[in-house]
C-alpha cells in the first residue's frame, strides 16, 4: 500500500465516511461537474453508501435510489431510497426515464485474473448502459467504474453511441496499483 492509499483511508475514517471511495467521486464531480442540474440520482453498486453520502452532503434536496445486492446502514434522509436487489434482475417500474445522473461504482468479485476480471467489468458497464438508456432522461450524464482491459475500445464505442462526450478518468484517491478507472458520460442523446 503507497502512502497516498494510507492517506484516503485515514481520512475516510476520521471524517466519519463510510469508505474512502467518498473521495472519488468528489474527484470526479470537481472536474465534471456532474450534479449541478440534477433532480434525481440513481446509485447502482451503492454499499456500503459514500457515493450517496457525498450527494447528500454537498447537493442538498437531490433526490437518490440507491441500489445493490449488500444491505447497508440507511441513511436518515427523506431524500433518500435503498433497495435491496441485483441490478442484473432488479426490474424499474416501467415509466418515462426520471434520473438526471446514473452512477456506478459496481465491481465483479474479482478473481486475480486481468483477463476474467476486466471481462466482467464490462459485463457490468454494459448492463449500467442498458439502464441508462430506460431511465435517464436525454441530457443526463453517467459515471461507471471499469477495470481496464481488451474490451476497452468496445467499451468506449457503445459509450459514444449514446452521448456527447466521453471521458476516461483515474482520481488520484483510487489505489495506486489498481486497474480501475472511471468512465464519465455526459449529454445522453435523445432517443425519443
Amino acid at each position: 500500500m503507497s502512502y497516498t492509499d494510507d492517506y484516503y483511508n485515514k481520512r475516510a475514517k476520521a471524517e466519519n465516511l463510510r469508505a474512502r471511495s467518498y473521495f472519488k467521486l468528489e474527484e470526479i464531480d470537481l472536474k465534471f461537474s456532474l450534479f449541478k442540474s440534477a433532480g434525481a440520482v440513481l446509485d447502482l453498486g451503492a454499499a456500503p453508501g459514500s457515493w450517496s453520502l457525498y450527494i447528500l452532503k454537498k447537493y442538498p434536496g437531490i433526490k437518490i435510489t440507491g441500489l445493490d445486492i449488500k444491505e447497508i446502514q440507511p441513511f436518515k434522509n427523506d431524500c433518500y431510497t435503498y433497495i435491496t436487489g441485483d441490478v442484473f434482475s432488479y426490474q424499474f417500474p416501467d415509466n418515462n426515464p426520471v434520473f438526471s445522473v446514473i452512477l456506478s461504482d459496481m465491481a465483479p468479485s474479482t478473481s486475480g485474473i486481468g483477463i476474467t476480471d476486466a471481462s466482467l467489468s464490462e459485463e457490468l458497464c454494459l448492463q449500467t448502459l442498458s439502464i441508462c438508456r430506460k431511465k435517464l432522461i436525454p441530457g443526463g450524464n453517467a459515471v461507471m467504474k471499469y477495470f481496464q482491459g481488451s474490451g476497452s475500445k468496445e467499451i468506449k464505442d457503445a459509450c459514444v453511441k449514446l452521448f456527447t462526450e466521453v471521458k476516461f478518468f483515474k482520481p488520484k484517491s483510487s489505489r495506486s496499483n489498481s486497474r480501475e478507472i472511471f468512465i464519465i458520460l455526459k449529454h445522453f442523446k435523445n432517443f425519443s
